[in-house]
């Protein structure tokens, strides 16, 4: 990457990054952890420049206002980025992840696509019919 894009893009992070800390009251556990605000900032800096994206996660209030958790860095890809809804960070990350990676690696998604190939259903167990279940108790 020339020297040119590399600080067009490093201008913009810092834009996006910015526009967070705009607002009254900040949810983030690292901010909450005792970050300053420009600490906070270089450190989604370095993730977004080291995995090429990053997830912020808002706390929830309740149904009214529930949690959530978005990508930072996709727009550097031109690709909007994608929020989740949840109320386990966790959980959130583990659905922006693959999500993320398919973006990097220059899939485009849009409003209703069919996500299920990132998230297939989990395999039931097999145990034969005849055979006990290993640590069950056979009376």
């Amino acid at each position: 990457m020339d020297n040119a894009l590399a600080d067009a893009r490093h201008g913009y992070i810092l834009s996006q990054i910015e526009h967070l800390f705009e607002r009254e009251e900040i949810l983030m556990c690292d901010r909450c952890g005792g970050l300053t605000d420009e600490q906070y900032s270089r450190q989604i800096e370095r993730n977004i420049q080291t995995y090429g994206w990053t997830m912020q996660y808002v706390d929830g209030d309740g149904s009214r206002n529930p949690a959530f958790g978005y990508t930072l860095g996709l727009s550097l890809y031109e690709h909007p980025e994608i929020i989740v809804f949840d109320p386990d960070p966790s959980w959130t990350y583990l659905v922006l992840k693959p999500l993320a990676w398919a973006v990097l690696n220059g899939a485009v998604f849009d409003e209703g696509d069919d996500l299920s190939e990132f998230f297939p259903p989990p395999e039931r167990a097999r145990v034969p019919v005849n055979e006990p279940v290993r640590g069950s108790a056979v009376g």
